[in-house]
């Protein structure tokens, strides 16, 4: 053969084997780019339906909100669908006192989330009326040792015989303020409070209770007034009276319409609010945690100490905590 054919034939063979490595080389690549291609589509086309379901969540749990703050028979543990665009959303609100808990759930394709989202109540405020540890409307008077801490010493007349922890002020002959109405038919419905046997100066105030009549009497030694719940209201639509001691037991609001009084030991180691319709005399040793309200005069003779404590969610006439004046809210991330 001709050695000019062989070389030629010799080259042409390596062209070919060249141009099958280049074209081995680019079909792999190509299948490669094409993989992660396709791979990289999948993962945008699923983060987008997470963020669908996310944003769908999201819509249900402020759709149920809305239900919250319109419609009361939501303000229960209950379930609910919201519809979001052409997408249903479900989920559950669950109540704890004041607070309400939303779970929302949406699901698109293979992606589901939940949100939570937290709902509060607002009560108003209470009447200026209970911001202080002491008012009368129309005198305090002590003598020795009487002080209240944590609040001002506010008074429709004038006040002596008492001072303030510091930062605080005496304020008298302001007549601002307006009194409760102490109304017995508000409470007339409600049943009489339970006493122990056997022992008729041991009282029992579990929710609210109404007691027509004096409550005590100036021969009685003591009388108690307990509330195991916490949440006692005692209505007495009369005087409370007691010879020596008056004594309170769990956290509890007493509502006088008349006047009280005793000589010795008024007070409790719980949360205590007495509004008093008439006038308090006390003669020694007055130790409270809470607030004392008073229609009329409030006088006290030694050793009288009065911490403030804000009514809250405490049972006070003119008063309803379970009122709603706002809303607030949180994302539980």
């Amino acid at each position: 053969m001709d050695p000019l054919a062989r070389t030629h034939s010799s080259e042409s063979g390596s062209v070919v084997l060249s141009v099958l490595v280049v074209v081995v080389v680019v079909t792999v690549l190509a299948f490669g780019l094409l993989t992660n291609t396709t791979a990289a589509y999948r993962m945008q086309a699923s983060n987008v339906r997470r963020v669908q379901a996310v944003l769908l969540a999201e819509g249900g749990a402020e759709a149920a909100y809305n239900l919250l703050k319109t419609d009361p028979s939501y303000r229960q543990n209950i379930g609910f669908t919201a519809t979001i665009g052409s997408e249903s959303v479900t989920g559950t609100i669950s109540v704890d006192g004041s607070s309400y808990m939303i779970e929302s759930t949406a699901a698109v394709g293979s992606q589901s989330h939940s949100v939570s989202l937290k709902a509060k109540t607002i009560a108003p405020p209470p009447p200026p009326i209970y911001g202080y540890g002491l008012y009368a409307g129309k005198a305090v008077e002590g003598t020795n040792n009487n002080i209240v801490k944590g609040s001002d010493i506010v008074s429709g007349g004038p006040i002596s015989g008492f001072e303030t922890s510091p930062g605080f002020a005496i304020r008298p002959n302001e007549t601002s303020f307006e009194f409760p109405i102490l109304d017995p038919e508000e409470y007339r419905g409600y049943p009489a409070p339970e006493v122990y046997p056997g022992d008729d100066s041991r009282v029992i105030v579990n929710g609210y209770r109404f007691f027509d009549g004096a409550l005590g009497n100036l021969n009685m030694n003591s009388v108690r007034i307990e509330s195991p719940s916490g949440d006692g209201v005692l209505f007495i639509n009369g005087d409370l009276l007691a010879k020596n001691n008056l004594e309170f037991s769990g956290n509890i609001t007493v509502i006088v319409a008349g006047d009280m009084d005793c000589k010795n030991s008024l007070g409790g180691l719980d949360k205590l609010h007495l509004v008093i319709g008439g006038d308090i005399d006390l003669k020694n040793n007055m130790t409270l945690t809470g607030t004392v309200t008073v229609g009329g005069s409030f006088k006290a003779k030694n050793n009288t100490t009065v911490t403030f404590r804000a009514v809250g969610d405490s049972g006070v006439p003119g008063y309803d905590p379970t009122e709603i004046a706002g809303w607030s809210r949180e994302w539980v991330r």
